[in-house]
């Protein structure tokens, strides 16, 4: 049974279908979306062409749409193969069906809020629903136009480390995700969207955006969204390298990794690797990994736990990997 806080949230939900009709085009990832509401992190799609591939971004209840059983039950979200339902208290749930369709349930009016989970999580399921995986990462162009990807966990230092090489003179190419796919023998990765995620001491230390370009995600959180539409290429790039970051004890260093090291490190950072065994993808994974174990340079980077800037960090990837091997 639905509480009344709940009728009235989804109330409110559907008052925005009379702000924002269903007329929204946009792509992320290559893929055409068509969307009711505006996805301001996305980037405007003039012409879909054709409705085939496109997935539909709808506001609705969420509530009694399993068409099969749940196989899978994890934090805050429960799945099977085809449908999965995550659900963030107070902020929103969301449905993901057959990797075409994402229903929005709002739980409350900041709509920031709300997306902050479309993009990370339901995004994620459509795309694993539609056999494409996803590597913990965000990356930067070199001069030969290909893609050096910073790979770790939440929290270690992805978005800086780029942001810091941005800085240097190296264009964005995605942020915290990256869909990889092999193309023509050759290890290709295809970014998500022009949004860069930075902490508070991080928006501070940064010199590149300006406050028109930024907002706050969420309230009472210090995180903010900075969006770089004007520079964003969406187009598929060749993997340089993946440099796989780390928080270690007294100073900065960098060391060569193998194919078998790389492997592991990998496998620790695909994006939800949590939820790819219920949704039965552990094969492509396995495969997507082997390929990119053997054709693939790697490096580890660490850094002073106490490291309050990543400028020295950010010069030494550059200096010790990037311009020596770009």
């Amino acid at each position: 049974m639905i509480s009344n806080t709940e009728k009235n949230r989804f109330c409110f939900a559907k008052k925005l279908l009379n702000i924002y009709p269903m007329s929204y085009l946009y792509t992320v990832f290559g893929i055409p979306i068509r969307s009711e509401i505006v996805l301001p992190a996305f980037q405007p799609l003039v012409d879909n062409g054709t409705e085939n591939d496109t997935i539909v971004v709808k506001i609705g209840k969420t509530d009694g749409l399993f068409s099969q059983s749940i196989t899978t039950t994890r934090a805050m979200c429960r799945f099977n193969a085809d449908e999965f339902l995550y659900e963030m208290p107070k902020v929103g749930k969301y449905f993901v069906k057959n990797g075409n369709e994402i229903i929005i349930q709002p739980l409350t009016d900041n709509m920031d809020s709300v997306l902050v989970f479309f993009y990370s999580n339901a995004l994620a399921a459509a795309l694993f629903q539609r056999n494409k995986l996803l590597i913990h990462a965000s990356g930067i162009i070199d001069k030969n136009g290909k893609v050096w990807l910073f790979v770790a966990p939440s929290r270690v230092g992805k978005s800086t480390t780029a942001l810091m090489l941005h800085q240097l003179g190296y264009p964005l190419f995605s942020d915290d995700i990256v869909m990889f796919h092999n193309t023509a023998n050759k290890n290709m990765v295809t970014p998500s969207y022009p949004m860069i995620r930075i902490w508070q001491n991080t928006l501070e230390a940064q010199t590149v955006f300006d406050q028109e370009s930024i907002y706050q995600i969420r309230p009472a959180v210090e995180k903010y969204g900075v969006l770089f539409h004007d520079t964003f290429d969406p187009s598929p790039r060749e993997i340089a390298g993946l440099v796989f970051l780390k928080i270690g004890e007294e100073k900065i260093e960098i060391t060569d990794l193998n194919g078998k090291e790389g492997f592991g490190y990998l496998n620790d950072n695909f994006y939800r690797k949590q939820w790819l065994s219920g949704m039965g993808k552990n094969n492509l994974k396995f495969k997507d990994l082997t390929y990119l174990a053997k054709n693939t340079s790697f490096w580890l980077a660490s850094r002073p736990r106490e490291m309050t800037s990543f400028k020295d960090f950010a010069e030494a990837i550059d200096k010790q990997i990037i311009s020596k091997n770009g």
